[in-house]
Parts: C-alpha cells; structure tokens; sequence
C-alpha cells in the first residue's frame, strides 16, 4: 500500500509549517525534510530550480508559493505522474488561501501563529492526499481539476428550485451536493468559478470534520475570484447525503438560511429523496440501459464546462459475453484504479483517439479539444468489437 506525505515550510526561514502524512509508514524525520529543503535552497542559489527527483521507490516534487511558501510532496513513484503531483500541490496551497487568505498567507511575520493559522487546513490536506492515494470512491476531481459530476434523471430536475431558493436569500451562488464530493445541480453563477474552486469547495466540505454538520456558516476565501475577500458559505443538510451550498453576503443569518430551506424544500422531499437513490450510478438508467454489455467503466472530462462524470458500477447479473465472468466481478474500486492510473498516463502525452491495454482490462481513450473520454472493456475484448 503507497504512502504520501506533504509538508509545508516558510520559504524566507526554512522553518517546517507542518507535516501531514497518509498511508502506512512514518513522516520523513525533521532531518531529512532539512535536507530537502536544504537542495532546493542551494538549486535556487545557483539559477536552478529543482522541482522533482526520482528513485527507485519514491518521488519528491517541490513547489514554492508566492515566495513565501514552500510545498514538497513525497510519495511512492509508482504512484502518479508529475502533472498530476503538480495538481496535487497546487490544490494544497489553493485549500490553505481557501480557508485564511492570500495576504494572511503571504504577509505573516510570525511563524508560530502561521503555523497555528494552518491547523484548520489539516482536514482538506489530508483529504487531498487520501485521493491522491485512490482511498476515495467515486472521485477524480484532484487528477482531472474539473468537479466531479453525478447527472440526475431527466424527471428529477429541480434546477429551477435550486435558481429560486438561491436568489431568495440574495445570492446567486448555489448547489446541491452529496457529502461524498459530487454536484447534482447549481446555479449559473456557481458554474462560472474557476476549476480550482468548484474542486475546493467539495472537497472541503467532504473532509472531516466538515461532513457532519446539519448546518454551518464558514468564511471561505476563493483562491482566483477573492482570495483576500471572504465570502460566507452557508452548509444546510436537507436529505440523507445531500446538502445545500450558498455563497452569500452579511445579510443572511445561518438560522434564518435554515428555516428559509426548510420551509422551501419541505415540498420537494420525495424529489430529493428520489435523487439521492438515483446516485448510486453516476448517470441516469435511460442512458446506463443503453451501453453495451461489454462497457465496464467509464471517466468523461469536459474541460469547457469542467465537470468530470465517472461510473464503474454496472450491472452485476448477466454473463459478459467474452469472459463468462460475471460483470463487475473486479471491485469497483479497482476499476477506478485502473481508469485513474491510465488517466495519469496520458494527460500529457496522447492521440486523438488510443487503445491501452492493462493486466485485465482495455481502455478506449478518445480526445478533442475540451474534453477525454476513457471507456473500460474487458481485456479480451477484440479490438474491432471495440
């Protein structure tokens, strides 16, 4: 099992910010974390930026911020590609502009109260190495940073509610979630945050401790449309896993944001209650009927409207027509795995249209301009069937 560990340290002083570690193992010891930062401080004397090193079981990847903060991410090499590490860090810093702003970042003299000013942090960081690992199901905002995505049914479409309730409590700023990580709906205005933001917003709210609340009212600063100026995120759990987000001013209280949901909502329940059961596949049935038996996953990157839908869990009964093995007798997990790692495989480097083979599975890639589109068969399958 792969182990990752990020570490933050004041660019000026050298001095650790703090050390969070995912998987099995122990963090670097402060010496060898000395030593890292020690290589990229003398690269720097000399004009050469080090930003990665390789061996033979690890990675180091580097990434200063605004010269003030340095990142350095350390993990298995197996693990991903440096595109995506890079995505990883950038996530790290956005998440911690997320919660203390820029200037607070940049500008703070003190180190031991910055240090205490990154406490808060620690949930979405650890939450951003968890999926950096794949320990999360269903999720791959933080390879592709574009939201992820679940596409209700056509009948239970309650976009014109969500517009109402959103433009009731002064906002324009507003969705609807699962407490996984996933958005079913939101507004015009939501849409039009940058990818960085639409994954932060997610993620921060399906990290510990975050995911437990039936209500909350948070500051939050976004990293690329106010990273200086705090909006208030308002956080009401209306049905099972699904909560309510807005992104408002002063004018609104959390008490009176409640009871405005509720009184609003109260007569749309079954619908949300409905929705919540369609999500257990990511797409609706009238369009999951129609997909050959043969198609065992699938991961669709839009990059124009940056929303990243995925589904693995396909039918179980049947027999697959060129193995006799059950479908989705692999984990669903597995197959996530599986279309993550050749994800990372390609993003860099692919045609527009490949075939790519692993131990049990073939991939279709297919890119265009704004979108990649992965689709998992069996190994055995023939590539002219394909």
């Amino acid at each position: 099992m792969s182990s990752a560990t990020l570490i933050g340290i004041s660019a000026t002083s050298g001095v650790p910010l703090f050390i969070r570690h995912s998987g099995p193992g122990k963090a670097p010891p402060y010496a060898l974390i000395a030593s890292l930062n020690g290589a990229h401080v003398f690269g720097d004397a000399q004009g050469v930026t080090l930003w990665k090193a390789d061996s033979d079981t690890s990675r180091v990847v580097w990434k200063t911020f605004h010269d003030s903060i340095r990142l350095i991410l350390i993990r298995g090499s197996e693990c991903s590609g440096e595109f995506v590490d890079h995505i990883l860090l950038e996530l790290a810093f956005a998440s911690l502009i997320f919660l203390n702003g820029l200037n607070n970042l940049v500008s703070q003299n003190n180190v031991e109260r910055l240090k205490k000013d990154l406490r808060p942090c620690y949930p979405m960081l650890d939450e951003i190495l968890a999926r950096g690992l794949g320990n999360r199901e269903g999720l791959f905002s933080h390879l592709t940073k574009c939201v992820d995505y679940i596409l209700p049914p056509d009948q239970l479409n309650i976009q014109p509610e969500l517009d109402k309730y959103t433009e009731s409590i002064e906002s324009s700023y507003g969705c609807l979630l699962l407490t996984s990580g996933q958005i079913l709906f939101a507004t015009k205005s939501f849409w039009n945050l940058t990818r960085t933001e639409l994954v932060l917003l997610p993620l921060f709210l399906s990290s510990k401790p975050y995911n437990s609340s039936v209500g909350r009212d948070i500051p939050i600063y976004l990293p690329d449309r106010s990273p200086n100026t705090p909006f208030r995120m308002l956080v009401t759990l209306l049905a099972g896993p699904l909560l309510l987000i807005s992104l408002c001013g002063p004018s609104v209280s959390l008490n009176e944001a409640m009871k405005s949901a509720s009184t609003f909502w109260g007569s749309h329940y079954l619908t949300l209650d409905a929705i919540v059961m369609s999500t257990m596949c990511s797409i609706p049935v009238s369009i999951h009927s129609t997909l050959d038996k043969a198609v065992l996953g699938l991961l669709l990157i839009n990059y124009d409207t940056k929303r990243c839908l995925s589904c693995v869990h396909f039918r179980e009964k049947g027999e697959n027509r060129l193995t006799n093995s059950p479908r989705g007798s692999k984990s669903t997990a597995y197959k996530e795995n599986v279309l993550a790692s050749v994800y990372r495989s390609i993003i860099n480097h692919i045609p527009t249209q490949a075939y790519i083979t692993t131990d049990d599975f073939k991939v279709f890639v297919l890119q265009k301009s704004s979108y990649h589109f992965l689709v998992l068969f069996p190994s055995l399958l023939p590539l002219h069937i394909a």
